[in-house]
């Protein structure tokens, strides 16, 4: 069943993906606004063809080092779409070059701007250090030239010699200068006979620059809107799991080593795309200021991952199979192949989210601008930046939707329908906050922000939040190689082709790693992280393991008491051979009763150990003590002294007054309890605080431990359980939950204590159709007689 499940899986991922590639090879060169920019060089070439303008008019920059980039010019290509047929729109470029040149001794720059068939549209040079007399107008007519090309005689003089500072300007009007035409001006300043300074205007009809100079409402919407859901997203776990829990979240080693991760990438792609101006700048103060000040932008942005990274651990109970693979990047199982068919599922479905803009512009009749990065086209390491900036601030944005804004949607509604509409409507808001390819046009920047969030949630859910990221950077780094690929020159197309070709090595290894890399079974207990044991480990020593199994059964109680006016029932079924699990009855003072079930951080023998000494650190307390306060915060103390720093236990107690018919209750970092009040019709979860047994010291573990007073009633039930429940997962990953556990005690109603744990249990085998449970299955349950009296209460 598994195999059917996992081929199923994949089935539509693969048939969706080879469509969108065919629909790119066609779409991309003919639809794409990359393939407008004309770019005729690579970053060499411009960088000479700009030298070669200033040696012309008299600056000595053969020696000096020159940096590129490009630039789209957003407004020239609208005007080209307002009006194809006007001949001075024609003349407008829809991108240009813009380069410099500065001495390896300090000073001015040269900067020069040319179009991207390399002739030049301005310039600033070093001025001549000498005055003169006016300059002929030889120099001034070949700048003119050169600047215009063949359309110099359509260019009307306007002003000629008028003086200008030390130099004198000369002044060419193309085009009417009504509001509603484009114009263009050269203007020319001369001195000691070079053209020092040239620049070309273009002016815009006054139509086409108020429609782009125009807010777009649905980005700024959107923008606003998600801030403020992310804070409330992030406050919501905060505020459920305390201050213990968000220490533990913080702590967690995915969450650091991710942080670290992305802030370092952010640097390093900060100080690459700088690399030009560093070697120009000559000042070692100047380089110094510089890079700290990239340095400080660089964490401030990576650092945007950190307490995104803490809410979706704090978030784990919710939607722990999603973020399996997120999580076990901070570990060894990394190269298993959980983590790698989670990305490679990402990666497949890329090229649909890189296909919808096309898709909407070809289906609604509308252009859409830019979609591609202007500081990839000439930059120094091609390859190696479309790799750095695949992660980028808008990932930041993507995590936040995983890990943050569908939990806050299944936390909102428990209505599964209801869940769904909240969970579009987020991604809506993410993915129209980070894209609006669609200027001034509301209607297709909708349609893309819904096919691009429903893409990314099919991948989520299919594949988990790594699996949504893998896509999302995926789609960047096809989007840059494409966008070289389309372009004149023969150097940028084989930068494209070698992204491309790293992408499909990439691919391969991880294809390779998910179909041979190590099978790990993966444990997430609370917020504390995930770790991995390799599965044939069990086989060497499975003789040894059955004894210890039985050993550890004998150590749980045989039988639940038999309670007047109550049933009880409980049941540990380890994962593996021995378990970290423990249930127990402890019978108090005064006839008091306490009722408990307790998780061991980790699997196998060293669980074990832990949970037999937690037993008898649990029976020696109780003999003290009928508090779940003092007796918790006994074996705390004890446990604090013998633990190894990354074991701990979690556990719920409640101590039961069965003439009261009233139970004090505490959770130790714990599973709620599921509360079932039958005359209310109403399950709820208690989810008191507190933190792990043997994390903290006496008074802090004391500070953070609170007592919920619970008045049963006829019919009540009680339900505690370990994770290894909630968390059992069948093929398609998909969590029992807490919300299902819910239903089955709901649906319970009427049954004793023996029913409801079987219940429970049966509807967590059909969940898992024939599956095993990755982790301990431990459940006790009290149920309250519904012909019980009220007890003198």
């Amino acid at each position: 069943m598994r195999d059917v499940g996992m081929k199923n899986r994949w089935v539509a991922p693969c048939l969706v993906s080879v469509i969108a590639i065919f629909w790119l090879v066609w779409a991309f060169p003919r639809l794409h606004p990359a393939t407008r920019l004309g770019l005729q060089f690579d970053r060499q070439g411009y960088i000479e063809a700009a030298r070669r303008v200033a040696v012309s008019h008299g600056a000595n920059v053969q020696e000096w080092p020159g940096r590129a980039e490009a630039e789209t010019l957003l407004k020239n290509q609208e005007l080209h779409r307002d009006m194809p047929a006007d001949s001075v729109a024609k003349a407008f470029p829809e991108a240009r070059v813009l380069a410099s040149f500065q001495s390896s001794k300090g000073g001015p720059e040269a900067k020069i701007t040319t179009r991207t068939d390399g002739r030049p549209l301005e310039w600033t040079l070093l001025p001549p250090e000498k005055k003169s007399a006016p300059a002929a107008t030889a120099p001034v007519d070949n700048a003119m030239h050169l600047m215009t090309g063949g359309d110099s005689a359509k260019y009307i003089m306007t002003a000629a010699g008028v003086p200008m500072g030390d130099g004198m300007s000369y002044k060419w009007q193309r085009g009417e200068t009504k509001v509603d035409s484009p114009g263009i001006s050269v203007e020319t300043i001369v001195r000691d006979g070079v053209v020092w300074q040239a620049k070309t205007d273009f002016r815009l009809p006054e139509n086409t620059e108020k429609k782009l100079t125009s807010v777009p409402v649905v980005r700024l919407a959107s923008g606003v809107i998600w801030f403020l859901i992310l804070l409330f997203a992030m406050a919501i776990p905060v505020l459920r799991e305390g201050s213990a829990g968000t220490a533990r979240a913080l702590k967690d080693r995915a969450v650091i080593l991710i942080s670290a991760g992305a802030t370092a990438i952010v640097i390093l792609t900060s100080l690459i795309e700088w690399d030009d101006e560093m070697i120009a700048v000559p000042q070692v103060s100047g380089i110094a200021i510089k890079v700290l000040g990239l340095t400080v932008a660089g964490i401030v942005v990576g650092l945007m991952f950190y307490p995104i990274c803490a809410g979706t651990v704090l978030n784990a109970r919710l939607h722990a199979s999603r973020i399996r693979g997120f999580r076990l990047l901070g570990s060894r199982a990394f190269f298993s192949r959980l983590v790698a068919a989670e990305i490679l599922g990402g990666m497949m479905l890329s090229p649909v989210i890189v296909g919808i803009p096309m898709a909407v512009a070809a289906m609604l009749r509308v252009p859409f601008f830019k979609g591609y990065e202007d500081n990839l086209l000439l930059s120094r390491f091609p390859v190696f930046n479309v790799l750095l900036n695949a992660v980028g601030q808008d990932s930041i944005a993507v995590a936040g939707l995983f890990g943050l804004f569908i939990p806050l949607a299944l936390r909102i509604s428990r209505s599964a329908g209801m869940s769904r509409i909240l969970i579009f409507v987020f991604a809506l808001l993410t993915f129209g906050m980070l894209g609006s390819p669609f200027r001034g046009a509301n209607v297709p920047n909708l349609a893309y922000a819904s096919l691009v969030g429903l893409t990314m949630l099919w991948t989520y859910f299919r594949f988990g939040m790594l699996g949504g990221l893998a896509a999302h950077c995926s789609a960047r780094i096809i989007v840059a190689a494409g966008a070289w690929l389309v372009q004149p020159s023969a150097a940028l197309q084989t930068s494209g082709s070698v992204v491309l070709f790293a992408l499909a090595a990439i691919i391969l290894v991880v294809l390779v790693i998910a179909a041979k890399g190590p099978e790990v079974v993966a444990e997430l207990y609370g917020e504390s992280g995930a770790k991995v044991q390799v599965r044939s480990r069990r086989e060497e020593l499975l003789a040894e393991f059955n004894v210890a199994r039985s050993a550890q059964q004998l150590m749980l109680p045989a039988k639940a008491p038999a309670l007047e006016g109550y049933t009880l029932a409980a049941s540990c079924d380890p994962a593996r051979e021995v378990g970290g699990d423990l249930y127990d009855f402890l019978r108090l003072r005064n006839g008091r009763w306490g009722i408990g079930v307790a998780d061991v951080s980790g699997k196998g023998v060293p669980a074990a150990l832990y949970m037999t000494l937690t037993k008898g650190l649990l029976c020696a307390a109780s003999e003290e003590s009928d508090d779940p306060r003092l007796i918790l915060g006994a074996v705390n103390k004890h446990l604090r002294t013998v633990t190894k720093k990354k074991m701990f236990v979690t556990m719920a107690l409640g101590v039961l007054d069965p003439a009261m018919r009233r139970m004090e209750y505490v959770r130790a970092g714990h599973n709620p309890v599921v509360w079932r009040r039958h005359a209310a019709q109403e399950t709820r979860l208690l989810s008191g605080t507190g933190i792990g047994l043997g994390i903290a010291g006496p008074a802090l573990f004391a500070r953070t431990l609170a007592t919920e007073t619970l008045e049963l009633e006829p019919g009540d039930a009680l339900v505690f359980y370990s994770d290894g429940l909630t968390e059992a997962m069948d093929a398609e990953l998909e969590q029992f939950g807490e919300e299902r556990l819910m239903a089955v005690v709901e649906r319970s109603d009427g049954m004793d204590a023996t029913a409801t744990r079987d219940s429970i249990l049966k509807e967590v085998k059909q969940f898992l159709k024939g599956g095993h449970s990755q982790d301990d299955l431990t459940i006790a349950v009290l149920r309250v007689n519904p012909a019980t009296s009220s007890n003198g209460r």
